[in-house]
């Protein structure tokens, strides 16, 4: 489980979960390969361009515990020919917490994963409709 830092803002955890975007006409079923408070990278070619919006959406179903349903926004900020990155833009509170667990749980330096969750993330955390 490597992980990278670099010039990059958070690091970067190895992660690879059936993820689907959803950019409106135009929707993938693929598979990421990291994951970071920042956003995420998926595996793949893909017909989209810097800039362009989706909706992200993982589930995972876990053998302990109920099925996890991860949603956010993102816009996409960099594309080669195997790879494509989203910025995460907009989540639910729900959805933040489970992607610090999940940074948490992969990382090899739970310490420093954790000392991110502390800076200013680039995306809006919407409170649940019922609180």
């Amino acid at each position: 489980m490597a992980t990278t830092v670099g010039i990059r803002r958070f690091t970067r955890i190895n992660f690879e979960q059936d993820v689907k975007l959803d950019f409106g006409s135009t929707k993938y079923e693929k598979s990421t390969c990291n994951l970071s408070m920042g956003g995420l990278c998926v595996k793949g070619h893909f017909a989209q361009f810097v800039g362009d919006d989706c909706k992200i959406e993982m589930r995972q179903a876990g053998s302990v515990g109920p099925v996890v349903d991860f949603q956010a926004k993102g816009k996409v900020v960099w594309i080669n020919g195997q790879n494509m990155a989203i910025e995460f833009t907009e989540m639910e509170y729900d959805s933040f917490l489970f992607l610090q667990t999940a940074l948490l749980y992969q990382a090899e330096d739970p310490l420093l994963v954790s000392s991110e969750f502390g800076r200013d993330v680039n995306f809006q955390v919407l409170e649940d409709e019922e609180g």
